[in-house]
């Protein structure tokens, strides 16, 4: 997904692939069609981890104690928070039933009357950047991302974990960021 910021005219007119410049590579149209047609059950399954494999690859990755201190107080604190939707009736998602609101069949996202889609889809407007837990504790996406049919809901989700990454490390300039 990284490669998703660099998308522009010359990127989806070319065959190159977004992550690379080699020609085999997955065009951002492939990857488009590819989201457009998965069906939401599938994409829940695509964006989940649970919470003992993310703490295994965290092992793998040889953190430091500091750091694995850190994955762990996120994820304790994203964990509340998607309780905390839960006990709200939202499901770990945006309530479709909010006025104003409205899950649209045609496409299978969110659509809102006075064009605030942007709004729902941006990271800084959810407390943990898009991140939420399911019921049975694994971390995944809210569903106005996971249902969206355009990658942009994504791109601002890795985006704005890479901005969150940058502001750890400056906050905490002695850990070792994971190897």
């Amino acid at each position: 997904m990284p490669g998703l910021a660099q998308r522009n005219e010359q990127y989806s007119s070319a065959s190159f692939g977004f992550w690379s410049k080699h020609r085999d590579d997955v065009s951002y149209n492939q990857l488009q069609k590819f989201w457009s047609e998965l069906p939401l059950q599938a994409r829940q399954e695509l964006l989940r981890i649970d919470k003992q494999t993310l703490f295994e690859q965290a092992r793998k990755n040889m953190y430091c104690s500091r750091c694995n201190g850190l994955l762990l107080e996120g994820f304790l604190q994203i964990v509340m928070y998607g309780k905390s939707l839960q006990q709200e009736g939202v499901a770990g998602s945006l309530h479709y039933n909010r006025p104003g609101l409205s899950k649209s069949p045609s496409d299978g996202g969110l659509s809102m009357p006075d064009g605030s889609q942007d709004e729902i889809q941006n990271p800084s407007v959810h407390p943990w950047g898009g991140l939420t837990t399911s019921r049975d504790g694994s971390l995944t996406l809210l569903n106005c991302y996971l249902c969206s049919k355009s990658l942009k809901g994504l791109q601002n989700v890795f985006d704005s974990a890479c901005a969150r990454e940058r502001e750890r490390e400056l906050l905490y300039p002695d850990a070792c960021g994971g190897g």
